[in-house]
């Protein structure tokens, strides 16, 4: 049959809607102008012009493309929002012809990230930790390489909208599903189904059927895409990331699904709680066709919106009512009546409305009424409400300039309709040692001495700003802008408000996301630092500037010793939620709930194909101290100290170095010296072959390897480079760490002058984006065992380091480590959620570099919160470290007193429905069922305008089990009839609001030694009530 209704009628429909007058059709029969009467008569069941319309809808804003859109990292743009009028499709009701219709042609994007260097490659690869896990580089030669550099770069893998066909057996599934189950309830149902449907594993396979048809294509745009970009490596080269690529794309294609059927926004770019998180959101519904021509990125189309319609669970309250009239005579005719007239219309009424939280605003609303014992515990999103102004105790309002909260980037969007939602907030003690005995804590949005969560603290009005508590945001921290002009900052005012990167549960770091409104001027990673220990020995004023003799500063739980960090000891604490999946997945039907599994990363065919993966940094701190003598002008230079990292390398591994180090300056006979090497020099003659090749080096190398001496680090790598030890040469590397003048003046309560420990990238393979981890690394620099430094998984003794031992660990026992960063430049630091140092000499060292310059910009590319330190001393409570409170309480109204009209004086309402994400599995050395819980309780109230109190509660009763929603019931509530036990409606009154609450219960792997690791997630909640008089909206007359 032919379409009744193509592409160029629409057109025309459009068209003339917009000539009418209020722009809008007042009834469907003048359709019949532009189909005819043959077509009309095919589509006026599926067609009207009245219906419940949905004020708070969003759709992804359009885009305007640069000339490159598939340019590297820098130019993937932020997500952002705009407000989209809709009318919903009752799902439940829906015909295959609508499903088909709703389904067909949606589309999207979504971001894959990966390091942009082939390891295969000798030019980027190093022998320079050779007690690392070892990498097999060929059957013949097993050497423990790592490489010299890495680079994150993106890339955009488009999901192709579906077909006809595709559409036809998705919508099929739906209907399916609902004749063997009954109606939907709600959208975790429904996602269930969608996941189920992609899997393979209900009805017919969706997926099979698209990737037959798509995947060469997705295969040929990114290979095309990145030949365009002239500068990216095609990571699904690689042998065994075709099967990668291929699982993105079926939870992409999953993922548009579910995105474009829920009307809420659910953004996934700030790298949301698991429950939340997609990786097609509702703002990614965007589509880019195929480049048509030409070989520049300028053929690339503008991205197209591919969002369709919404999806509700029941009708909205806007009927059509055809009924016949007919009249008889008295008189019969063969037995019958005679029907003297007849008449038939068409009547549009409206029997009952929908009030719908689901915005921040709505979700924030009436916090004067409801005080800290009523919202305990629970946060909102996208942001935090610190953008709110207070106006009362407890109560808040959006504030007039700059107040809209950064994370949420709805374009163009009002305060009051900003999407958000409501979660638990994090425990008041996420450590595993019990806070009371953390000398120093950075936390995000705790309260202080029992004020609100938004409010200003005014009683600390020093330099910073900021409140001793930090209720709002991180308090005494620097940003780095570049490495010679640090600044110190104002979080609130800086990184909150204009760049977003700080969320309501931590700071958020990454370089493959614009964090600043649609931008294609780069990448925004920030490094953020703290003062670790150092102390002038003179101070003078608390420490307000990044230069001069100030003492460091002291955050609330910092003690009286001038020490954030302290020097020799110590454990840190934190929590980490990445970004993105610690290891590659691809598609496994066998394994439960998720049908993926990650890809092993010790296999041959994963390593030797260049697929490894981003490195991360997560903590850095470097003390700084003077030495114990003065050099020859009689300072003594701060240029000894200790340094700790933690960090991911690309194979996977979580690695910790814990150095020792002395400053090795420059040649002190080079010209124009600044930093000479002293008073530790080393000094090594030259081998035989390195002597008989100086004449062949020209420059600075010959001229000063000419005295027949090594002197100094640069030249000793130079040396190291044409005779290395791993080639059976003379020079080792690491260089045998035993150059000082003086060896009494080393310290000597420091064992070792370099201590590594790594947990093998098997063991972390399960951990997967959005999901939290708590980390621990403890060292002890007097200890020469193995406790000297230790890192520590989920409170999990299978997850915990080993340490990576020397060839000769006599060697370095009672050594120094020679800093590799640029004398005179090392600085008291401890950085949280990166690494950033500036090194004296690029390919050396642990670190890799971003950049071909020497600046390490090193980032998590995830989430850090709740940064504890203790003393290595303190004692520990022995607890389980938590997440999430152990319990969480949100309670706000429908105000009902504006929708009594004509005198009524009892409003029935009809039903009360929500949309509630419930994380199932939480990941840590395999699969955890987690069992998280919403409950929920009504009841009516009288409200006091002048007072704006509640008084009294009148129960509403849920039917029994419909008021918990939890990971058994889920597919049997969510929508629930407000009725009492004789069926009747609960009736409000003109002076009633209807208040409900909801207790939020987290959720915890059975048997691990970690809790609260899983927030549910309420995303919205409306209730439909029965109008005071049904409304007739429109009447028309119909021709027999």
């Amino acid at each position: 049959m032919p379409n009744p209704i193509p592409a160029a009628t629409a057109d025309l429909i459009l068209d003339y809607r917009n000539q009418l007058e209020n722009q809008s059709y007042s009834n469907k029969e003048q359709l019949i102008e532009i189909l005819g009467k043959t077509n009309y008569e095919l589509v006026k069941d599926y067609v009207t012009v009245f219906s419940w319309v949905d004020e708070k809808a969003v759709m992804p804003a359009e885009e305007i493309p640069g000339s490159d859109p598939y340019s590297t990292i820098g130019n993937i743009p932020s997500i952002n929002y705009q407000l989209s009028r809709r009318s919903p499709i009752n799902i439940n009701t829906a015909s295959k012809e609508v499903l088909i219709a709703v389904t067909k042609d949606i589309g999207g994007r979504t971001v894959f990230t990966y390091n942009d260097i082939n390891v295969e490659k000798s030019t980027n690869r190093q022998l320079i930790d050779s007690q690392s896990k070892k990498w097999q580089i060929s059957t013949a030669v097993g050497q423990k390489y790592e490489e010299k550099q890495t680079v994150v770069n993106s890339l955009y893998v488009w999901i192709e909208p579906f077909n006809y066909n595709e559409a036809k057996m998705i919508a099929e599934n739906i209907i399916k599903y609902r004749e063997n189950n009954g109606a939907f309830d709600n959208f975790e149902e429904f996602y269930d189904l969608v996941d189920l449907m992609f899997a393979g594993k209900y009805g017919q396979d969706v997926f099979a059927t698209y990737w037959a048809r798509v995947g060469g294509l997705i295969l040929s745009r990114i290979g095309q895409e990145i030949s365009d970009s002239g500068n990216m490596r095609n990571p699904f080269q690689a042998k065994g990331m075709n099967e990668v690529l291929k699982n993105l794309v079926r939870k992409g294609a999953a993922d548009c699904i579910k995105a474009n059927f829920n009307p809420n926004a659910a953004s996934s770019f700030f790298n949301p709680n698991q429950g939340v998180a997609k990786v097609v959101d509702k703002a990614n519904l965007l589509y880019m066709p195929p480049k048509t021509g030409g070989t520049s990125g300028a053929q690339y189309q503008k991205a197209e919106v591919r969002q369709t319609v919404d999806f509700c669970f029941t009708p909205m309250g806007v009927f059509e009512i055809t009924s016949i009239g007919i009249v008889e005579s008295k008189e019969k005719k063969a037995t019958k009546a005679q029907i003297e007239a007849k008449a038939k219309i068409r009547a549009v009424i409206w029997i009952y409305d929908a009030i719908r939280h689901t915005t921040q605003a709505d979700f924030e609303a009436n916090s004067d009424i409801f005080g800290p014992t009523q919202r305990s515990d629970v946060i909102t999103y996208p942001e935090p409400n610190v953008n709110w102004e207070v106006q009362g105790p407890n109560y808040y309002k959006p504030l007039a300039e700059g107040g809209i909260p950064s994370g949420a980037t709805q374009y163009g969007a009002d305060n009051t309709v900003i999407d958000g939602r409501v979660e638990l907030a994090e425990a008041n003690d996420t450590s595993a040692r019990g806070s009371s005995n953390a000398r120093f804590m950075i936390r995000w949005a705790k309260k202080a001495n029992g004020k609100s969560w938004s409010q200003e603290n005014s009683g600390f009005s020093n330099y910073f700003g900021e409140t001793n508590g930090r209720p709002d945001t991180w308090a005494y921290a620097y940003e780095t802008k570049d490495f010679e002009s640090d600044e110190l900052i104002r979080k609130n005012a800086s990184v909150q408000k204009s760049e977003g990167n700080l969320m309501p549960d931590g700071f958020f770091n990454t370089m493959f996301k614009a964090t600043s409104g649609v931008t294609l001027s780069g990448y925004k990673p920030r490094f953020i630092w703290y003062r670790a220990g150092y102390q002038d020995p003179t101070p003078s004023v608390p420490y307000n500037k990044v230069n001069g003799a100030q003492v460091i500063e002291q955050g609330v739980y910092a003690d009286n010793t001038f020490e954030n960090i302290d020097y020799y000891s110590g454990v840190i604490e934190f929590w980490y939620k990445p970004d993105k999946d610690w290891q590659h997945w691809f598609f496994s039907p066998t394994t439960p709930f998720e049908y993926e599994r990650p890809i092993n990363p010790t296999s041959a065919s994963y390593y030797n194909h260049g697929a490894l993966d981003i490195f991360m940094g997560f903590l850095a701190v470097s003390h700084v101290r003077e030495k114990a003598q003065p050099d020859s002008k009689g300072k003594k230079t701060k240029s000894t100290g200790t340094q700790l990292f933690v960090y991911r390398n690309s194979f996977g591994d979580l690695r910790a170095t814990r150095i020792y180090y002395e400053i090795i300056g420059e040649y002190p006979k080079a010209p124009n010296v600044t930093y000479p090497e002293e008073p530790y020099i080393m000094r090594s003659p030259l081998s035989q072959k390195v002597t008989d090749n100086v004449s062949k080096l020209g420059g600075d190398y010959q001229k000063y390897l000419s005295d027949g001496e090594a002197t100094g680090l640069k030249e000793y790598i130079k040396a190291y480079e044409m005779d290395p030890a791993d080639n059976g040469g003379t020079y080792e590397w690491p260089p045998k760490e035993i150059g000082a003048i003086a060896p009494g003046q080393l310290d000597t309560r420091i064992k070792r002058g370099r201590s590594d420990s790594i947990i093998h990238g098997n063991r972390l393979q399960w951990i997967r984006a959005h999901e939290w981890h708590h980390f621990m690394v403890s060292w002890n620099d007097s200890s020469a065992g193995n406790d000297r430094l230790v890192i520590k998984i989920d409170n999990q003794a299978y997850l915990t380091s080993i340490p990576l031992p020397r060839v000769n660990e006599t060697a370095f026992a009672g050594t120094f480590s020679k800093l590799n960063e640029i004398p005179g430049k090392n600085r008291d630091h401890f950085y949280v959620g990166s690494i950033f140092r500036k090194q004296l000499f690029v390919q050396s060292g642990v670190f890799k570099f971003t950049t071909g310059n020497n600046i390490v910009k090193e980032v998590c590319h995830g989430t850090i919160d709740d940064v504890y330190y203790f003393p290595i001393t303190a004692a520990g409570s022995g607890g389980i470290p938590q997440r999430f409170a152990s319990s969480g309480i949100y309670t706000n109204a429908f105000a009902l007193q504006d929708k009594f009209s004509g005198g009524v004086q009892v409003l029935n309402l009809a039903l009360i429905q929500w949309t509630a994400y419930l994380p199932k599995v939480w990941h840590s050395m395999g699969q955890h069922r987690v069992y998280p819980q919403l409950k929920f309780t009504l009841w009516l109230s009288k409200y006091d305008p002048l007072n704006r109190q509640l008084t009294g509660a009148k129960p509403i009763n849920l039917p029994n089990g419909k008021d918990v929603y939890n990971t058994t019931n889920y597919k049997v509530t969510g929508l629930v009839p407000l009725v009492d036990s004789l069926g009747k409606p609960y009736g409000a009154g003109p002076n009633d609001w209807l208040v409900y609450r909801v207790e939020f219960t987290p959720g915890s792997p059975s048997g691990q030694p970690i809790q609260n690791v899983v927030t549910p997630a309420l995303d919205d909640i409306t209730l439909i009530y029965f109008l005071p008089q049904s409304q007739i909206i429109s009447e028309t007359p119909l021709i027999e």
